[in-house]
């Protein structure tokens, strides 16, 4: 005669408890790891769409010691002239290496967003940014201050939204703590990991820190 399971116990299987009743997670239960290559896909280097970015990544390494043991052994190769070849194939092992590793609390976050991945300027198309002192009267900071000052559709970045809210008050021209306020944002997220033409940062990137179109 067949021996019937509860039907508490027919969701999880019969293997699915353990003594005293509590769960058991199988292998396969367990909880997912989310890697770089899961968490920023589309700012990943290619091997060879990306060769111009491989280049600067390739002249960062130069100047910084980085974390990874593979990163490491291609600084070592950029010190001589005649490794270079190879410290460039090792830059690119170390990058492959890092993109499978679990993101969250890595030793080689840094890693990853100074010599493996591509940032909102790299992918920006337009590279007209705004260049003038931010100490200049009337320039082209205060005319995306005055559009920021005015936006009303689509969602800002919670510190530009602040900046927002503290310049209601100002005309057509402002003052220059706002003015560095904004310049400093924009060169944040110019330098800030690639999350998607569509995430928050890149679009308020391409509308508050390039020179306006005539």
């Amino acid at each position: 005669m067949s021996k019937l399971i509860p039907a508490s116990l027919g969701a999880l299987g019969a293997g699915g408890l353990g003594v005293g009743g509590l769960m058991v997670l199988k292998p396969w239960q367990s909880e997912s790891v989310v890697t770089f290559k899961d968490k920023y896909s589309q700012a990943l280097l290619d091997d060879k769409v990306d060769a111009t970015i491989w280049t600067k990544k390739y002249e960062e390494l130069k100047k910084t010691t980085p974390n990874h043991p593979k990163l490491v052994e291609a600084f070592e190769k950029t010190k001589a002239p005649a490794d270079e070849a190879r410290a460039k194939e090792l830059l690119k092992e170390g990058c492959l290496a890092i993109y499978s590793l679990p993101v969250e609390n890595s030793k080689h976050f840094s890693d990853f967003k100074s010599f493996c991945s591509k940032t909102n300027a790299d992918v920006s198309e337009n590279k007209d940014w705004i260049s003038e002192a931010v100490s200049n009267n009337k320039n082209k900071w205060d005319t995306a201050l005055t559009s920021l000052k005015s936006h009303d559709k689509g969602e800002l970045d919670r510190e530009l939204a602040k900046l927002k809210a503290g310049i209601q008050n100002n005309s057509e021209t402002f003052p220059e703590d706002k003015k560095t306020l904004l310049k400093g944002w924009c060169d944040s997220a110019k330098s800030s990991i690639f999350e998607g033409r569509d995430s928050v940062v890149f679009k308020n990137q391409e509308s508050f820190c390039k020179v306006p179109t005539a």
